[in-house]
């Protein structure tokens, strides 16, 4: 189950790239329901109908206005109540925008304020108290802090190495390489969110903290390879690659419906590699996404993180049906793990509709899923929506005392809505859950303390 934890949240990173080149205020109105496929459920789990029966219980409907998603003047407001059996279960609104929003209810008088940067950090502590993946939870559920961590490395790159066709630039010295390799000494302090996401990616590796330090170190890093060279600047057609005497560091191939781009910095300090690669493939409408970082000594990976993805649909598609995999490896992982769903969706004028599939390993089955209907329109408002602070304290970072403050005003409710669906618990999801708890070690942990 821990991996179903994370296939749902994967949903919103799909769904939100899809919507990104939106113009203008849009609305969007969706109703989210759990599709289970009991045949297709792993041996270890001894109640696959009664988990059917229970998730299906449930929906998700809501609205959302929204405007420039991801970027900086990003508006994300609407509201989202959770049904179950058809009568409502909670209802929550929420205004802000991926980074800062706050989320309340009409029945409790409150906001809750949060800092969606500091969400890695605050998920790390299942990792570390409780054994659970709640890093990779955090990854991939908080799509806005993969797509600025990223961001923050690419404008980094192309704003200093970047050289225009026309420009008749052919070297960096190095004293340019050096006053670069001194900006890239802070940049994971100045860009907290890239290193939350990389830290938190490869957490199970134990290697970020020499990752860390190389960077940190990056003039001292830089000697020890380029050894006073500059850099030349080759073209071979569509080609531009970077080279620092026996090392090829960059180089990106952009052509009308293919790009790619590889990065390669060589033995450093520590004695790792650094290699950084990603294909974009236009494929019609669609588009099809392979990328890989990896940590190497020695040309073996000590940890590899990979995603490759066919017929992620894009804003302009109809129709896209394929599959997704996100996974880790190396020597430092020990067995491979992964993470593969099938994903389907089709847009029909101002409908659009999804289904997310997770596969399991030992079926090949996909023993859970969840479908979304929705509709796309203009913002129909007489004025648009604005982006209110409510400030307060972020959630991710309350102590003890603001904790128990919280846990206070939201146990009424919490008690209010656990009861109806205390009541609706299949004994046999009951036995499911109690014994992964109880095999994992997390039952333990939780009577002792």
């Amino acid at each position: 189950m821990q991996k179903s934890i994370s296939f749902f949240l994967c949903l919103l990173l799909l769904f939100t790239t899809i919507l990104v080149r939106a113009d203008g205020f849009k609305t969007i109105t969706y109703e989210a329901n759990f599709e289970v496929d009991d045949t297709a459920f792993p041996e270890t789990m001894h109640s696959a109908k009664d988990w059917k029966s229970f998730l299906e219980k449930f929906s998700l409907k809501g609205y959302a206005h929204f405007k420039n998603l991801f970027d900086i003047e990003e508006v994300l407001e609407g509201e989202a109540d959770l049904y179950l059996k058809n009568k409502l279960l909670l209802d929550l609104n929420h205004t802000g925008n991926q980074q800062y929003f706050w989320i309340g209810s009409k029945n409790i008088n409150n906001f809750f304020a949060f800092n969606a940067h500091n969400y890695y950090e605050f998920m790390l502590k299942g990792y570390f108290f409780l054994g659970l993946p709640t890093n990779y939870i955090a990854v991939l559920s908080y799509p806005n802090g993969a797509v600025q961590a990223i961001r923050n490395i690419y404008n980094f790159i192309a704003k200093r190495f970047y050289v225009d066709p026309n420009d008749e630039k052919t070297e960096f010295s190095y004293e340019e390489l050096h006053a670069i390799a001194e900006e890239v000494s802070s940049f994971f302090d100045e860009e907290y969110v890239t290193q939350q996401f990389i830290r938190s990616a490869i957490m199970d590796s134990g290697v970020f903290e020499m990752m860390y330090y190389d960077f940190q170190i990056a003039p001292e890093y830089l000697e020890s390879f380029a050894a006073g060279e500059s850099m030349q600047v080759l073209r071979e057609g569509s080609k531009t690659i970077y080279q620092i005497g026996e090392y090829e560091i960059l180089r990106y191939d952009k052509q009308p419906d293919r790009d790619e781009y590889r990065i390669y910095l060589p033995p450093s300090p520590s004695g790792f590699e650094y290699v950084a690669e990603a294909i974009v493939q236009k494929n019609k409408q669609n588009i099809d996404v392979h990328a890989r970082f990896a940590i190497q000594m020695e040309g073996l990976d000590y940890v590899a993180v990979q995603m490759n993805s066919t017929n992620l649909p894009s804003e302009k598609s109809s129709k896209a049906i394929g599959n997704t995999i996100f996974s880790i490896s190396g020597d430092t992982i020990g067995q491979d793990k992964s993470i593969q769903f099938h994903h389907e969706y089709i847009k029909n004028e101002d409908n659009i509709n999804i289904k997310l599939r997770l596969r399991d390993d030992t079926t090949g089955g996909y023993p859970i899923g969840i479908k979304i209907n929705a509709e796309l329109k203009d913002f129909q408002g007489e004025k648009d929506p604005v982006f209110f602070d409510y400030r307060g304290e972020d959630f991710y970072s309350l102590n003890d005392s603001a904790l128990k403050t919280v846990k206070g005003i939201l146990l009424p409710y919490i008690i209010k809505a656990a009861i109806p669906v205390l009541m609706e618990i299949p004994s046999g999801v009951i036995n499911d859950v109690y014994e992964y708890l109880d095999q994992s070690g997390i039952l333990g942990t939780l009577v002792a303390k």
